[in-house]
């Protein structure tokens, strides 16, 4: 049930997020028409995009949104609880991982300000 929960939640926001960024209500449907349409043709650029990069990243987001998430932070916990040397070590990791998502995003050269219609 709590898959339900999760699956209807996301589909409000990416609805939601449809409406805020279209130029115009026809728009904001034309374009939630498309995304339910599953069809394949000249206009569907979603086959361009799914390489082995978009799908290792789209089954660590499935894996971490799964109670698999909080088995995986239940052992950690248990493994890191008695040495010290290890929980410094992944807190220093996810200080490096953190910085690296920074400079991926600094390095983009596209970014748009979505909110200069407001």
């Amino acid at each position: 049930f709590l898959f339900m929960k999760r699956i209807y939640t996301l589909l409000i926001v990416i609805l939601g997020w449809v409406f805020f960024r279209a130029e115009n209500l026809d728009h904001a449907l034309l374009f939630i028409k498309k995304m339910f349409s599953f069809t394949t043709g000249a206009n569907n650029e979603i086959y361009f995009h799914i390489n082995s990069y978009f799908i290792f990243i789209a089954v660590l987001g499935i894996v971490f949104a799964t109670p698999a998430r909080a088995f995986i932070q239940n052992k950690l916990s248990l493994i890191t609880k008695n040495n010290k040397w290890l929980a410094v070590s992944m807190n220093g990791f996810y200080l490096l991982l953190f910085l690296y998502s920074l400079m991926e995003l600094a390095q983009t050269t596209y970014n748009p300000f979505i909110y200069f219609r407001f």
